[in-house]
């Protein structure tokens, strides 16, 4: 009896090994102790495909019964085997967790990076006042691509500090107008948003109105000369033939 439960256990994992090769992981960019726990590897590999809800109610071997599922049979050592088994048995409420951010951030960039960069968010800090008439606002003008659930997530995300986001850090930008324009512009929306702005307002768009707001918005990212090259630029822009 010994010898089926230690061959199932090993089965187990070493279809998770090749389950985490196939990915292009190693075991030790999933496997963290307790005391120095990161999840970032698990988060972005294993989230893209599972949603881990009930995973806390998992023992190890019904974990195994389910990775035995995934692949072939491959090596592991027995600290591998030891590292893994420690993952599951302990890490369980940690990455029903992590996952679950991953999935609201997914969603989040999902449906804003059309428009918006997703690193927007970190350029001006806001109230929760402010962040909850944004999502609203975005909601409003294209409704059929943002539901009330994909908002009530999204405002959930946001109001949590959007994990797991790339937090932009201002530097003075070298070069021309033109530079300026893609540097500063690009932190927070496409750029091919501006052409289409250009295309649909003819030739005289009110550019420096647009400026203007946009520094507004966020003062310490725009200077008042960069506010000033970037509008250069803008006019200098002509719609297409």
């Amino acid at each position: 009896m010994r010898t089926v439960i230690k061959t199932i256990l090993i089965t187990g994992i070493r279809s998770l090994l090749f389950f985490v090769g196939f990915l292009g992981l190693t075991v030790s960019s999933i496997v963290y102790s307790q005391t120095d726990s990161d999840p970032t590897a698990f988060e972005k590999r294993c989230g893209q495909c599972h949603k881990l809800d009930g995973a806390t109610e998992l023992v190890p071997l019904a974990w195994l019964e389910r990775l035995g599922k995934m692949g072939s049979v491959v090596d592991l050592s027995d600290e591998e085997q030891a590292e893994v088994l420690s993952f599951f048995q302990h890490h369980n409420q940690r990455a029903a967790k992590v996952v679950a951010m991953t999935l609201e951030r997914q969603l989040f960039e999902k449906k804003c990076s059309l428009c918006h960069s997703p690193d927007r968010v970190f350029i001006q800090t806001m109230e929760q006042e402010q962040l909850q008439a944004i999502v609203k606002r975005m909601q409003s003008r294209v409704p059929d691509w943002i539901s009330d659930q994909d908002a009530s997530v999204i405002l959930r995300y946001l109001l949590e500090g959007a994990p797991g986001g790339k937090r932009l850090v201002r530097k003075e930008v070298e070069g021309g107008p033109e530079i300026v324009f893609r540097k500063r512009c690009s932190a927070c929306h496409t750029l091919e948003r501006v052409y289409l702005y250009l295309d649909s307002m003819g030739q005289k768009p009110p550019w420096e109105a647009v400026v203007k707001r946009m520094q507004g918005r966020a003062p310490t990212w725009i200077s008042e000369k960069e506010a000033q090259q970037i509008l250069g630029y803008l006019r200098t822009l002509k719609p297409a033939p």
